[in-house]
């Protein structure tokens, strides 16, 4: 009897539980799957992977196919993805800014620009141009050109203010708050 109360002010006030359904995953399409409930019971169609699966936007958990799912049931007939064991590709759009991860690969807004720099391989890089391009200016600072018929002309005259480049290091070009 006192469950039988608990449970009918629940549903006055509109806190009815939601029924949960284990499933495994059929097929996906955009942001809806269909899922197999593992009781046997009918096929649930048009499975929702967010709130809103019209559009670009919010946060998408797509399961992989044959993935177990577990959904809750909003209605009779509307319902949601809300746990995955295993996952194809994790996608999260705010305003004009995109974040798209599937195996093996992660993507900001498109990927257009390009793969994220190993900061210590382009610091070794740029240490080596770095040297010798100190090495060059050292080298101009030095040499005098013999001219005809009236002497010599020391290069150092026109290098001679130019200092050598001190080495690049993480610091100058890591950003800490990205890591991968």
């Amino acid at each position: 009897m006192k469950n039988e109360i608990a449970e009918a002010i629940k549903e006055l006030a509109g806190l009815a539980l939601m029924p949960f359904i284990i499933g495994k995953v059929e097929s996906v399409d955009g942001r809806t799957c269909t899922v197999n409930p593992v009781d046997g019971g009918a096929a649930i169609e048009n499975v929702r992977l967010n709130a809103y699966t019209d559009g670009n936007k919010g946060i998408v958990i797509t399961p992989k196919k044959d993935s177990f799912v577990i959904v809750g049931m909003l209605d009779e007939v509307d319902a949601m993805v809300l746990m995955s064991d295993e996952v194809e590709i994790i996608e999260a759009i705010i305003a004009n800014t995109s974040f798209k991860m599937s195996d093996g690969e992660m993507l900001f807004n498109g990927g257009g620009n390009g793969g994220l720099i190993i900061v210590a391989n382009l610091v070794d890089k740029m240490n080596a141009i770095e040297s010798k391009l100190n090495d060059v200016i050292n080298t101009l600072k030095t040499v005098t050109i013999p001219l005809a018929p009236s002497g010599t002309y020391p290069l150092a005259t026109d290098f001679g203010d130019m200092t050598v480049l001190s080495e690049t290091s993480t610091s100058d070009i890591e950003n800490e708050d990205i890591k991968h």
